[in-house]
């Protein structure tokens, strides 16, 4: 489809959603910055983990980035400095809502995995107050509907579709590139999983893709934030699959203020995530543009590292690497930045009123991520 049919039919999608939007964009909070009560539902949420076994290190803080502002994100910090592999958390087993360990079971696949993790967690959204993870779901109760882009609004998903274009290793053999960030949600667990003796909102499937690490949903870990690179200050031992439980404990000495990191696809327990997750994937299982480095496994054109470096006056550039030395066509690259550069200059600038602030802005760090990425590697592309 050329540019001009693809910016008409984007027209159309924009008009046919007017009414949806225009009641939604005051609506769409990024729920870990609203301020809904969130603050007591953590520290209940903490109570609730150390009756059961757990411990907290009293350097320790679950609280706002800035204590001041009510509407800053959550996350864990240390309040006073730590030494290396001291221990910070005890997550008990008894809190984690987990399945069975697939590891005995060759044909149990990731997504066979989430819904089962699925299913589990309707079980207990059903319960209520009656749930044995009480503390935990009123928790999640209380965070966002449709951060991640399988949930977003009609325009915000065509828009992110039009930005993605050729970028992720995943191919689910969609009718229209891009497609698996947007739509894999649906076309990994619709019907299969979601009608099984009972329709399974999708909702549910989100949440356990968002907030859980394949076949466990584990409270108060989930809050610690993702980093890559040497901001990742945390390690698990032993493995969070552990039916007893695991500590985290500090990867460096810490200083008195800093939030503790972990990665979400280089880690321990990842697997062969760091192979084939990238910044793509990161959007698109947890809805955010993660901070550098990045990392873009492509389809056809390999694997693409880049990383920000800050000068001593405060500037910023952006380098790039590419696995074993093998970078993608320069045509190709040259060609996708003519096509990142038209869709920011027809349909992002021309979008904002029309899409939810949080995902509207989503996208433009996503683009920009892209842009950055393609003009980091052009110079090592012949």
């Amino acid at each position: 489809m050329d540019s001009t049919k693809r910016f008409r039919a984007f027209l159309l999608i924009l008009i046919l959603t007017l009414s949806y939007c225009t009641t939604s964009v005051s609506s769409n909070h990024h729920g870990e910055n609203q301020d809904d009560g969130t603050s007591k539902l953590v520290g209940e949420l903490i109570d609730w983990m150390l009756a059961k076994g757990g411990s907290m290190d009293p350097r320790v803080e679950m609280r706002r980035w800035n204590p001041q502002d009510p509407t800053s994100y959550f996350g864990a910090f240390v309040n006073a400095p730590v030494k290396k592999g001291e221990l910070l958390l005890k997550i008990p087993g008894a809190i984690k809502i987990q399945v069975e360990d697939p590891s005995i079971q060759d044909d149990w696949d990731y997504d066979e995995q989430v819904c089962q993790l699925s299913w589990m967690l309707k079980t207990e959204y059903e319960l209520g107050d009656d749930s044995d993870y009480a503390p935990y779901i009123n928790y999640l109760k209380a965070q966002p509907f449709g951060q991640i882009p399988a949930m977003w609004s009609n325009v915000g998903q065509h828009l992110l579709f039009e930005v993605q274009g050729d970028w992720s290793i995943h191919d689910f053999e969609t009718q229209g590139e891009g497609e698996d960030i947007v739509m894999w949600l649906w076309k990994s667990f619709e019907p299969n999983c979601m009608f099984r003796n009972d329709t399974l909102n999708p909702f549910y499937i989100a949440m356990a893709v968002q907030r859980g690490y394949d076949i466990a949903l584990i409270p108060v870990y989930d809050m610690l934030n993702h980093y890559n690179g040497d901001k990742v200050n945390s390690i698990t031992r032993p493995s969070i699959y552990d039916k007893d439980g695991f500590g985290v404990y500090a990867l460096r000495d810490l200083k008195a203020g800093e939030e503790l990191f972990y990665s979400y696809h280089a880690c321990p327990d990842c697997r062969d995530t760091i192979d084939i997750w990238g910044t793509p994937e990161m959007l698109r299982d947890f809805g955010f543009v993660e901070q550098y480095p990045h990392r873009f496994h492509l389809k056809k054109n390999g694997t693409i590292f880049v990383d920000e470096v800050v000068a001593d006056d405060g500037s910023k550039s952006y380098v790039a690497t590419c696995r074993d030395g093998e970078c993608p066509r320069k045509e190709w690259v040259t060609e996708e930045m003519e096509y990142l550069q038209n869709v920011e200059r027809k349909q992002i600038a021309k979008s904002k009123s029309f899409i939810p602030k949080y995902e509207y802005e989503t996208i433009k760090q996503y683009h920009k991520a892209l842009t950055v990425a393609l003009d980091a590697v052009l110079p090592l592309c012949t």
